[in-house]
């Protein structure tokens, strides 16, 4: 009963956990983003963390110590059950049966008793056959021996046994014992059915109470997790970090002055006990000293778990709550410190370099680069490993600077390494210390990848495979991962073509980012790292270059942030993509590789969407410069790397259809090797049953030369023995009879022999009609795909721009004074007066044509969509709003719309800045504010006024600004009350799965029946494309 109770908790238990996770990942998203909602985000997290730490004690008290013996025993026992019935199951096969797992096993125990029974019976009936068969053939033997005799000493009356009654005899016994075998097999079916299903059902209910157990078991060690902290974690941690920062600083204060008062002392007397007591309290603080910054250790790592789970922000609060502790002086710095846990698991203390096969050392020209030498290895199991070897120095004299200097380079590696786990950062197995008697050396492990590093790749690839798709990629993957390390406070400070690394994964190039011997943390620039660790290289840390460090690192010598990362990056995407341009813009002069605002003077042929990112990255002051967040997220990457996608799935479906032929291909032709092979052994039967019958008529004819020479001596000897005579005749006429059966017999046999090699024909036959089937089949497929491919290059041609467009590629905003007069009616006609400030007398002083041929094809994209998702409910779904929605402007495009998805114009106010950026990027649903009336979507209107209510007048030229746009509103939901805090709209009923596209809210629905217009909201910025912008006056 405790047990099931536990188990019923276990629900609730991982729903509070489950709601701790989700938010801690809002608060932490939001805290990346400084939007304004953190402090409503932290007070949901705070109470979901107090409905966790309340079922964590729930289930804490209800798994006591006991109840977690029983449920280990169960378990086991459990466990057991299942192996027996896996492998009672696996020596029958049948089909599932339902019931509880009692009934189940105790009709499994009655069907074993009748197997066993009736096993016993047929056991029985099998030595019956045996013993008749014997009998059959010892009155053979016996007939045998009688008719060699008689020929010897004829007896009158006597009648001799037929061998051919015999031999009959004997074939029917044998006839019976195998019919009896084929009986037994079909016997057999039923009980094992039986059988299989009783087993099949106690397996069922063994795996899924053996899955509760583990579920309560992980529950139970999840709820002592989270008990050990308390329902307030972070601010007790806070309080702690604060008393062990203030006992750290006496500490230090009291280290300080015990070694002040023992140099005293040492000057002023030679009393050895005085001496001794202060060189005891001396030591005595450093103890102290040592504990609590131990302790400071592992409060951190509690604070990063903490972090972790549900707390993003409980690091920078840590930082802000108490001061950073200096660095320790070198005299009292310790020898390769590792702060991070998860680095001392690393450490293969029983490692060696000779442990490795092959070694190879790899150069420049191998695919490798590095400042430290870089080894190839083998390990035991035949995997190939990378040795990152770092030399520490001579410590046969003792710990020099130097030598620290070093193992402060070994440390940043292996520590950023060790702290960043991420597809596209590289990770380390373990790492191990050697020394030769004068030098120690560190090897660190890593994954060999055979493709090297991005700049190696880019040299050896040809030509024609260096798709301008593979190579976003794998800088997408190289920024993916240079963002995970920003977001964990590291700067990388040397990132190039030559420190990322490519991959294969599911047969793709991908990108991983390595070498962080000279990354910092930004715990190191607070602590303004000291110059000895500054030193590694000359200068600025990083690699000297116009392209590959920051202007603010290679010209002024700062150390590098994130910014500076980022403009580290945009050189190597340059030199990627453009290395003639690249290697042109680096060779000018600062004053003709900037313009006056700090952008970069780009070639004109690079092209539109790599020079949009460009400038951002190459900008020459590093506060304009984005993120590492901002870049992932940027539509350079976007289209490309789902082109290369959709490219490598009509490939691997080429290659799946080819393999599919040629295994049927594989399977009739083995087939038809074995129906060859029959075919052959009925052949080889046939010939032998000829051969036997061939033997029999010459045992016949010999036997009836004998019987004629008897005949000749009988009829001799006639007088003396006619009734030998007689029987002689007899046995010749019997023998004759059974000549004429036997080749009766042998006749059948022929006729049997050849209807069977008749029906294997027709099998055969068959067998080909089927791989023609299947072929016919696949050739089907082949030209399904090639008419996929036909309707993509149509979908293609669909989505062009529109012919009446000035520019058809690129963005261009130009005047279209042909739709001033449409518009300017239309919007007078939709002003409805409801504010003094309205439309109703609107003049437009001028319209701008939005020509975005990247906007267009997405929005086309998702009307086609819809059209398609659509076509079986187009009488629920076409013409939805006509009703509710007032004439649309006479536009020529109007006439173009489409009624299935219901299309429409409606106005979106906004102010001027915006107005153009909308109209070069589209609209943005992830900027759209949860508190919404219905919720973060992006908000339309049918009525001029409603709009104006949002546009915003231009200061230089007095005009107001509204935003003229294709909506497709699919199948819309006619909401009757509000919907905030929701990114969807609600599920739809007719499409289970399928949400509906968009919310229509009419007048009267929000602000308690005081809404005064329609309001149209889509959630998909593809649903919606800024056409015109209307430049008007009131």
């Amino acid at each position: 009963a405790a047990v099931s109770s536990a188990i019923g908790m276990c629900a609730d238990f991982a729903s509070s956990e489950n709601a701790l996770r989700i938010s801690g990942v809002e608060l932490e998203n939001l805290l990346m983003a400084e939007s304004s909602e953190t402090e409503q985000a932290e007070a949901a997290r705070n109470q979901a963390m107090a409905s966790h730490w309340q079922a964590s004690s729930k289930m804490k008290a209800a798994c006591s110590e006991t109840v977690l013996d029983t449920v280990e025993q169960l378990l086991s026992t459990s466990r057991a059950c299942l192996t027996r019935a896996q492998a009672a199951l696996s020596a029958v096969s049948g089909v599932d049966s339902g019931g509880d797992v009692e009934d189940a096993v105790e009709l499994a125990n009655v069907c074993l008793s009748d197997f066993r029974a009736w096993m016993q019976g047929k056991a029985d009936a099998h030595e019956a056959h045996i013993c008749q068969i014997k009998g059959a053939m010892g009155e053979l033997s016996q007939g045998l021996g009688v008719c060699c005799k008689a020929l010897d000493t004829p007896v009158a009356g006597k009648k001799l046994p037929s061998t051919v009654d015999l031999m009959a005899a004997l074939r029917t016994r044998m006839q019976q014992r195998k019919d009896f075998l084929v009986s037994i097999s079909a016997d057999f079916r039923p009980v094992a059915a039986a059988i299989s299903g009783c087993v099949a059902q106690i397996i069922f209910e063994l795996e899924a109470e053996s899955l509760q157990l583990e579920q309560l078991l992980s529950c139970a060690q999840g709820a002592e997790r989270a008990l050990k902290w308390s329902e307030t974690p972070d601010r007790d941690l806070l309080h702690h970090m604060k008393l062990l920062q203030d006992g750290i600083s006496n500490a230090e204060d009291d280290c300080e002055d015990a070694a002040l008062a023992l140099k005293r002392a040492k000057r002023r007397t030679q009393d050895k006990s005085e001496l001794q007591e202060l060189e005891d309290s001396l030591s005595s603080a450093r103890r102290e000293l040592r504990r609590l910054q131990k302790e400071q250790d592992f409060a951190w790592k509690e604070a990063y778990e903490l972090a972790s789970r549900a707390f993003p922000e409980l690091p920078s609060r840590v930082l802000q709550r108490i001061s950073v502790p200096s660095a320790p002086s070198s005299s009292s710095a310790s020898f390769l410190t590792l702060a991070e846990p998860k680095a001392l698991e690393l450490l293969a203390p029983l490692r060696k370099f000779e442990m490795y096969d092959d070694p190879r050392h790899l150069s420049s020209s191998e695919r490798q680069e590095s400042r430290h030498d870089v080894w190839k290895g083998t390990l035991d199991d035949g995997v190939d490993v990378c040795l990152k070897k770092f030399n520490l120095g001579d410590v046969s004299g003792g710990l020099s600077t130097e030598v620290r200097q070093k193992a402060k380079t070994f440390q940043r590696e292996l520590l950023s390494v060790v702290r960043l786990g991420h597809d596209h950062v590289v990770s380390a197995s373990l790492f191990f210390l050697e020394s030769d008697g004068h030098s120690l050396f560190a090897y660190v492990q890593y994954p060999y990848y055979p493709s090297g590093s991005l700049k190696m790749w880019l040299q050896e690839t040809q030509a024609s495979d260096r798709s301008a798709g593979r190579i976003h990629v794998v800088l997408h993957d190289a920024l993916r991962g240079l963002e995970h390390v920003h977001h964990h406070g590291i700067t990388h400070c040397d990132v190039k073509a030559a420190n990322v690394l490519v991959c294969q994964r599911e047969g793709q190039d991908r990108g991983v980012l390595c070498d962080f011997d000279l990354s910092c943390s930004e715990r190191d620039r607070k602590d303004n790292i000291s110059r000895a660790s500054r030193s590694v290289v000359a200068g600025a840390r990083g690699t000297p270059g116009v392209l590959s460090m920051a202007p603010e690192v290679f010209i002024n010598g700062q150390l590098p942030d994130a910014k500076a990362d980022i403009f580290s990056f945009g050189g190597m995407l340059f030199e990627a993509l453009y290395p003639t341009e690249a290697n042109a813009w680096a060779d000018n002069a600062n004053s003709s590789r900037w313009d006056g605002n700090g952008l970069p003077v780009l070639a004109a042929n690079v092209g539109d969407g790599a020079k949009g990112l460009l400038l951002l990255l190459l900008h020459r002051d590093p506060s304009k410069r984005p993120d590492a967040a901002g870049c992932v997220s940027h539509s350079f990457f976007r289209a490309d790397v789902r082109a290369l996608h959709l490219v490598q799935d009509l490939e691997s479906e080429r290659e799946a259809l080819r393999a599919a032929r040629a295994d049927h291909a594989r399977l009739a032709h083995e087939k038809s090797k074995a129906l060859g092979e029959k075919l052959q052994k009925l052949s080889s039967a046939r010939e032998k049953v000829d051969r036997e019958g061939e033997d029999q008529r010459k045992r016949y004819q010999d036997r009836m030369g004998e019987l004629e020479r008897e005949m000749q001596e009988a009829q001799q000897k006639a007088v003396r023995n006619a009734a030998a005579e007689e029987k002689i005749k007899a046995e010749q006429r019997k023998t004759q009879v059974e000549k004429e059966r036997q080749e009766r017999e042998i006749q059948q046999k022929r006729d049997k022999i050849t209807k069977d090699r008749e029906r294997l024909e027709r099998e055969r036959r068959d067998s080909e009609g089927q791989h023609v089937a299947r072929k016919k089949k696949l050739d089907e497929h082949a030209r399904d795909l090639v008419k996929k491919e036909a309707d993509l290059a149509s979908k293609e041609l669909k989505f062009k721009v529109p012919t009446w467009w000035c520019n058809p590629s690129g963005f261009h905003m130009p005047r279209s004074d042909s739709v001033k007069d449409a518009i300017e009616k239309f919007m007078r006609a939709t002003a409805c007066g409801c504010s003094p400030k309205t439309t109703a007398q609107a003049t437009v002083v001028n319209v701008q044509r939005i020509e975005n041929d990247k906007l267009w094809r997405l929005y086309q994209t998702r009307k086609d969509i819809l059209e398609s998702e659509l076509r079986s409910h187009s009488s629920s779904v076409a013409g939805q709003l006509a009703s509710v929605t007032p004439k649309q402007p006479d536009l020529g495009s109007s006439k173009q719309f489409s009624g299935s998805v219901n299309e429409l114009y409606l106005f979106h106010g906004t102010s001027p800045q915006l107005a153009n950026i909308i109209a070069q990027y589209g609209f943005d649903e992830r900027r759209a504010n949860l508190g919404g009336l219905y919720g973060a979507g992006t908000y339309f209107a049918c009525n001029s006024c409603k709009s104006l209510q949002y546009s915003k007048q231009d200061a230089s030229t007095q005009c107001y600004t509204m935003l003229l746009c294709r909506v497709s509103m699919g199948w819309p939901f006619r909401t009757t009350g509000q919907h905030g805090q929701q990114r969807i709209p609600p599920d739809n009923s007719a499409t289970p799965g399928r949400p509906f596209d968009s919310i229509f809210a009419g007048k009267g629905v929000a602000r308690a029946g005081q809404q005064q217009h329609n309001e149209y909201v889509v959630f998909n910025s593809a649903q919606a494309y800024p056409e015109y912008l209307v430049h008007f006056k009131l």
